[in-house]
C-alpha cells in the first residue's frame, strides 16, 4: 500500500471533481464500488449526544409554555457549544431541531445564525475547516439564485420586502453548504435521517400541548406581539362546521408545517422498509403513524392530498412489501376519522372548496400571478410585486418565483431540485443491485421530495431553506457514496 495521507488525498481529489462527474469512478469495477459502500441504516447515534439533543428539545418546549427568564437560552447555548466541540455534526442536527420547535421562545436573536456561527467555530476548533469550502453544482446553482435576487434589488419597488427575502435566501444558502460540510460519512447521513424523523414525530407533543393550553403560553403571547391576535387566530383555527383548533403551536402556518412533515414521513417509511428486526420495524412504523397524526392535526387539505400522493407512490413502488405500513396507516387513519370528525369534514369539503371557492382563492391568485409573469417573462416583476399587486401571495412557490423573478430565477430555483434528483440517480448507479438498502431508502426519499414539491404548489415559501434541506440530503447521498468509493480505492493503492 502506498504511503499517503488518506484524509488529504481523498479531499483534494474530490474537490477537483464535481460530484456529478464520473471519470475516475468509471475506471473502477462495479465490484470495487459495491465493496466500498456502507449502509446508511447501520448509522449509530452517540447516546450522550442524543440525550443532550433531546434535553435541548425539552428546554425549548418548556420555554414555549412558561417563562424561565434567561435560563433556557443559556442552557441552549451551553449545550450546543458542548455538542459541536464533541462532534461538529451535532451543530447541524441542532439546525434541524430548529425547524420543528418554537425556538423563538428562547428570545435568542436569529437562533439559526447563532447556531450556524457556533457550528463553523466547531469546525475550526476540530481542525476540519477544509469541510467548509465544499462547493458543487447544487450549491453553485443555489448561489446563482441568491445572486440573481440580489441583482433584482437594484430595480425593486419594494425594497424592505426584498431585503428580508434576500437575507432569508442567503441564510438558506449557508444552510445548504453546511449540509455538504457536516455530512462526511454514511454514518453522518444515517444519523441525520434518523434525527429528522424523530424530531418531526415528537413535534406533535409540542403542537398538542399548545393546542390544549391555548392563549396561556409564552409562545402565544410572543406571537400576538409579532403578528397580531387576528392573524394568529386565523392561522390556528379551521373554520368549518364550527371553529376547530389546529394542532399547531402559535405562529405556524398549517400548510407550511404540513409541507415540513411530509419528507420526514418518507424517510420514516424508507427506514421501516430497510430495517431488520421486529422491534426496530415497529419503532419506525410508530414514528410514521405519529407524523401522519401531526399532518392530520394541521387540518391542511393540501397537506392531506400531498400525503396521499406520497403513500400511493410508496405502495406502487414497494407493492406487497408495503402491505404492513399501508394497513397500519389505514387503520390509524380511520380511527382518527371516527374520533375527530373535523378531519372527515375537511376532506369532504375539498371538492366543494375547489368548485365554489376557487380552492380558497388560490385560482384567482394563480391567474393574477400568471398575468404578472406575462408582463415580464424573463426578469420578473421583482420581489414583493405579487403581494402589492393582488393583496395576497400566490399560494404556489413555483408560480410566485416565476412572477417575481422571471424565467431566470425559476431556472435557478428548479435547477436545485433537478440536481437533487440527478444526484440520487448518480448515487444509485454505484450499486450492483437495486435491492440494496440504500437504493431502496433513497428511492422512497425521492418520492418524499416529489410529494413535498407538490405541497409547495399550494403554499408560498418565505425562503427556500426547507426545500434546500431536502435537496441537500439527496445531494449528499451521492457525495458520501462516491467519497467512500474513492477512499477505498486510495487505501488499496
Amino acid at each position: 500500500m502506498p504511503n499517503i495521507n488518506l484524509e488529504t488525498e481523498h479531499i483534494n481529489y474530490y474537490e477537483a471533481n464535481d460530484i456529478y462527474s464520473q471519470p475516475y469512478l468509471e475506471s473502477l469495477s462495479q465490484s470495487q464500488w459495491a465493496s466500498s459502500l456502507s449502509p446508511v441504516v447501520e448509522a449509530k447515534f452517540s447516546v450522550i449526544d442524543l440525550s443532550l439533543l433531546l434535553f435541548m428539545w425539552l428546554v425549548i418546549f418548556a420555554s414555549s409554555i412558561k417563562s424561565f427568564g434567561f435560563l433556557p437560552a443559556a442552557l441552549f447555548l451551553a449545550i450546543i457549544i458542548f455538542l459541536v466541540i464533541s462532534n461538529p455534526l451535532n451543530g447541524f442536527l441542532v439546525l434541524v431541531l430548529i425547524f420543528f420547535t418554537p425556538v423563538s421562545s428562547l428570545l435568542i436573536p436569529r437562533p439559526f445564525v447563532v447556531s450556524s456561527v457556533i457550528l463553523v467555530f466547531g469546525y475550526i476548533i476540530k481542525g476540519n475547516i477544509s469541510n467548509l469550502s465544499f462547493l458543487n453544482t447544487m450549491t453553485l446553482m443555489a448561489l446563482g439564485f441568491v445572486v440573481y435576487i440580489g441583482l433584482t434589488g437594484f430595480f425593486s419597488q419594494h425594497f424592505e420586502i426584498f431585503l428580508i427575502y434576500l437575507q432569508d435566501c442567503a441564510e438558506s444558502l449557508i444552510f445548504l453548504i453546511l449540509i455538504f460540510s457536516a455530512i462526511q460519512t454514511s454514518n453522518d447521513l444515517g444519523v441525520l435521517l434518523k434525527w429528522l424523523s424523530i424530531v418531526a414525530a415528537i413535534s406533535i407533543f409540542i403542537t398538542a400541548t399548545h393546542c390544549i393550553l391555548g392563549p396561556s403560553t409564552v409562545q402565544y403571547q410572543l406571537t400576538v406581539v409579532k403578528v397580531g391576535e387576528e392573524t394568529l387566530t386565523m392561522l390556528g383555527r379551521a373554520v368549518l362546521g364550527g371553529e376547530r383548533v389546529r394542532l399547531l403551536w402559535p405562529g405556524l402556518d398549517p400548510n407550511y408545517f404540513a409541507a415540513q412533515l411530509i419528507f420526514p414521513l418518507a424517510v420514516s417509511l424508507g427506514l421501516f422498509s430497510i430495517t431488520k428486526g421486529v422491534f426496530r420495524k415497529f419503532l419506525w412504523i410508530l414514528i410514521c403513524l405519529v407524523i401522519i397524526g401531526a399532518i392530520l392535526g394541521t387540518f391542511s387539505r393540501s397537506g392531506y392530498l400531498s400525503t396521499l400522493v406520497l403513500l400511493v407512490l410508496f405502495v406502487g413502488k414497494r407493492n406487497l412489501r408495503a402491505l404492513v405500513p399501508a394497513l397500519a396507516i389505514s387503520l390509524a387513519f380511520f380511527y382518527l376519522l371516527s374520533v375527530v370528525p373535523v378531519i372527515q369534514e375537511r376532506i369532504a369539503s375539498i371538492p366543494e372548496d375547489i368548485v365554489r371557492r376557487g380552492a380558497a382563492g388560490r385560482f384567482y391568485a394563480y391567474q393574477a400571478s400568471f398575468k404578472l409573469w406575462l408582463a415580464s417573462p424573463v426578469w420578473g416583476q421583482g420581489v414583493g410585486s405579487v403581494l402589492s399587486s393582488i393583496g395576497l401571495v400566490t399560494h404556489n412557490t413555483f408560480l410566485q418565483i416565476l412572477a417575481e423573478l422571471g424565467l431566470i430565477g425559476e431556472i435557478f430555483f428548479v435547477g436545485v431540485i433537478v440536481l437533487a434528483v440527478k444526484s440520487i440517480r448518480a448515487g444509485e448507479k454505484l450499486y450492483l443491485a437495486k435491492s440494496t438498502p440504500d437504493v431502496i431508502l433513497f428511492g422512497i426519499i425521492l418520492l418524499g421530495l416529489i410529494a413535498t414539491c407538490l405541497q409547495f404548489c399550494t403554499v408560498t415559501l418565505n425562503d427556500p431553506m426547507v426545500l434546500w434541506l431536502l435537496c441537500g440530503i439527496c445531494g449528499v447521498f451521492c457525495t458520501v457514496k462516491k467519497r467512500e468509493v474513492l477512499t477505498d480505492a486510495l487505501l488499496q493503492g
